[in-house]
């Protein structure tokens, strides 16, 4: 009997440590694939600027308009510009200032990943690909940045 009881705690502390564990690899996981996105994200910003024209926009903090126009011009499938659309039209993220979890941003520059723990409004990056939907398609076929 005390040989089960030493058996079943030894047991429990073993799967709390692992309980904590777990949660940290998968919160290291999900800000690692959420900077390889944003990697993939100024990719398609650096193509979209060597065969179109560089992107000029003012960040601004506190709402993510700026990101809409800039991801929906990498979006744009336009018959005149060589190798469009540069990003995937079926991302359709959601917005969120929520700290604990990663969010992509634009810095007026390019795009930086927000970690958690770090104050920001920006773009979800989840984790499960819930964002991915219906392809965008611009209305009228009319280009959302125009060239500067």
């Amino acid at each position: 009997m005390v040989e089960m009881l030493i058996t079943i705690s030894v047991i429990g502390i073993l799967s709390s440590v692992a309980i904590v564990q777990y949660k940290g690899v998968v919160q290291r996981s999900e800000v690692a694939l959420a900077g390889d996105f944003v990697e993939q994200l100024n990719n398609a910003l650096k193509e979209f600027e060597q065969g179109a024209w560089e992107l000029s926009v003012v960040a601004d903090d506190s709402s993510t308009a700026e990101e809409e126009k800039v991801l929906r011009t990498l979006q744009h499938k336009a018959i005149d510009l060589f190798g469009s659309p540069y990003f995937r039209q079926d991302w359709n993220p959601s917005t969120t200032d929520d700290n604990s979890v990663p969010r992509v941003r634009w810095n007026g520059l390019n795009f930086e990943l927000i970690a958690p723990g770090v104050d920001g409004k920006g773009y979800l990056i989840d984790s499960e690909g819930l964002e991915y939907n219906t392809s965008y398609t611009v209305p009228n076929g009319v280009p959302i940045l125009p060239s500067s």
